[in-house]
């Protein structure tokens, strides 16, 4: 299976990233080819997931997780496990949980952990790379344009932390031999995609090659 996450705080451009995805495979002709998946998901646990960010309900760490938890096995029974013959690139998986709803270092190797133990290994993750301040100026832009206020995980002092906790999900990753890549996320949009598809591209050539 070649499944592929996008990974990064929110102003690191993995929305831009997935819109030039899909056009570029939609122009190569291999829309067959390619799944795009998302966390949380339209699945009726992603929806309540989504709706409790959007109105800033407060749940405990442990109903968090819950409903991620619940999202993620819907989302591998339903949607990964049966495309297994696809590229699959996701926008977020459980790295974006323990990042974001970690309190500290030790919290998000337990939270890491229970997924990892649990959910299919991603053949790479890419990581969107941003520093706070560039963050930070993306999303003021961007609600600006939309006339919107900052969600809860939007705010500078959330977002630190958040940033903090995918620096130590890095450290976890290369513990645990998964394929961390690391893509600045400064760089031009369409060089960044360029990047993504020569390593999806090459994971396929690499694999066809071994199997002859």
């Amino acid at each position: 299976m070649f499944f592929y996450v996008i990974e990064g705080i929110d102003g690191s451009g993995k929305s831009t990233q997935i819109k030039i995805l899909k056009e570029t495979v939609m122009r190569l002709k291999l829309k067959k080819c390619f799944l795009f998946l998302f966390e949380p998901t339209n699945l009726e646990t992603g929806r309540i997931i989504r709706s409790y960010l959007k109105n800033n309900i407060y749940l405990s760490e442990k109903e968090w997780l819950n409903l991620f938890d619940k999202d993620r096995e819907e989302n591998v029974k339903k949607n990964i496990l049966p495309n297994k013959d696809k590229v699959i690139i996701m926008d977020r998986y459980y790295f974006s949980t323990a990042a974001y709803q970690a309190k500290d270092k030790s919290n998000v190797e337990k939270i890491f952990l229970y997924f990892y133990q649990k959910y299919p290994e991603p053949t790479a993750i890419f990581y969107l790379d941003i520093s706070l301040e560039n963050a930070l100026e993306r999303i003021k832009k961007r609600l600006s344009d939309q006339k919107t206020e900052l969600e809860v995980f939007e705010k500078e002092q959330e977002l630190k932390r958040i940033l903090e906790n995918y620096e130590y999900l890095e450290k976890l990753s290369i513990k645990y031999n998964l394929n961390w890549l690391k893509i600045k996320a400064k760089e031009n949009p369409f060089r960044i995609s360029k990047l993504i598809l020569r390593k999806v591209f090459s994971d396929i050539q690499n694999k066809n090659k071994s199997s002859l």
